[in-house]
């Protein structure tokens, strides 16, 4: 049976201006988890719910060439793991689990909460969190990874890797710094692991930096510098980007009633309603390689295939009152690998689920107790989240004033 076709003509305008939420509001209105449409003026099907993200990820779709170029040349770089497939991404995977995976967590998660301790020992007067997480954590990935930061270069490092997933997108004029910055980002990592490689620079054993400069590929060569530095990117600016989720974590707090108590009762429970409430990714895509059956239809060769993230998270097949915030709702419950996909659903070790999965959820608990021991109050501010943002923010990326330990 065809698919039912978007009323539009090409979504790309709309899909910009409301990524989160087109999707799954068109696939409702046309009573279907499925439907056809053109983004960029390519054939696309757009999936969303549990049992999409099934066919999604199970059903031998390619990776790569998915993501359109606009995405490749800020968020995901040239030549990552993302656009892999079969043998080469396993290989290139199992580098970035060995990394991000094992003793990982706990001990990025226990630097963070040191770095939080000493933040609040210095009571500032005022911070924007957003801003402050980004600071914190870039100095964190770095020192974890093995890369050495200046202090005084370390603030345009934040920003750079803050702007790659921050401004991913050419919905603002922002969108310039991304590009600009992701070439001097790429330029620093390839400086980097070709110092390794020289013999001038000796991270640690196992560290990131370490396992990136001597990741080989199939043939057993070494990456190239440039690939190889898009992979140390890829470990260290998502680490980055966990500032967003830290972001609504403290939004949660601020706006939802159950979130306080959750947060001191159930920090694990608040975390996973966060991740599963929040934007902070809206898709992901792959591409057909071959004629096949998707979604009970046919499809050629070549077509884009986009999974609804936001929406799969709030898929009222699996969750009840999906748009209610109730961290309870995850207390003691087994979650299925195609019902909480924000970073990404299926098998991790083999598919392309977020091999930092469980950094971010160790990095977001720590946060979630560290809020338990502060004290702070918070001005008047807009707290509307951002939608057009990827991801969206508070508008006001979250002010707080008199910030000092409880």
């Amino acid at each position: 049976m065809p698919l039912p076709h978007a009323p539009q003509a090409d979504l790309t305008l709309r899909l910009a201006r409301d990524p989160y939420r087109l999707i799954g509001r068109t696939a409702a209105a046309l009573g279907t988890t499925a439907f056809r449409g053109r983004v960029l003026l390519r054939d696309t099907v757009f999936l969303t719910g549990a049992a999409q993200s099934r066919a999604f990820y199970e059903s031998g779709l390619s990776r790569r060439g998915a993501a359109p170029r606009i995405v490749r040349a800020t968020l995901f770089g040239q030549g990552g793991v993302q656009g892999l497939d079969g043998a080469a991404h396993l290989r290139r995977k199992a580098m970035f689990l060995r990394v991000l995976t094992g003793e990982a967590p706990h001990v990025l998660a226990g630097r963070l909460e040191a770095s939080l301790d000493a933040f609040a020992a210095e009571r500032p007067a005022r911070i924007v969190v957003q801003d402050e997480m980004v600071r914190i954590l870039t100095r964190l990935a770095c020192d974890w990874a093995g890369i050495p930061v200046p202090a005084a270069e370390m603030p345009r490092r934040a920003r750079q890797l803050a702007n790659l997933f921050d401004h991913a997108v050419p919905v603002t004029p922002r969108y310039l710094l991304a590009l600009r910055d992701r070439r001097l980002a790429d330029a620093w990592a390839a400086e980097l692991v070709s110092a390794v490689r020289a013999g001038d620079l000796a991270p640690p054993d196992g560290s990131a930096l370490a396992e990136v400069a001597a990741c080989r590929d199939l043939s057993g060569n070494l990456l190239d510098a440039d690939v190889a530095a898009v992979e140390l990117l890829n470990v260290i600016r998502p680490i980055v980007a966990v500032s967003a989720w830290l972001t609504f974590l403290a939004h949660a707090v601020a706006v939802q009633a159950a979130a306080p108590a959750a947060a001191c009762d159930r920090p694990l429970s608040l975390v996973q309603e966060v991740r599963r409430t929040y934007p902070f990714f809206p898709v992901a895509a792959a591409v057909a390689p071959r004629a096949m059956s998707l979604a009970g239809a046919e499809v050629a060769a070549g077509t884009r295939v986009m999974l609804d993230l936001y929406g799969t998270n709030r898929d009222p097949a699996i969750w009840e009152d999906p748009a209610m915030f109730r961290p309870s709702r995850f207390d003691g419950r087994a979650i299925g690998p195609h019902e909480l996909v924000p970073q990404g659903g299926g098998d991790q070790e083999t598919g392309h689920r977020c091999a930092g999965e469980q950094v971010t959820l160790a990095l977001m608990q720590t946060f979630t107790a560290w809020l338990t021991r502060i004290a702070y109050r918070r001005p008047p501010q807009d707290m509307d989240l951002d939608m057009t943002g990827l991801p969206a923010l508070p508008s006001s990326r979250m002010v707080w004033e008199g910030l000092r330990p409880a």
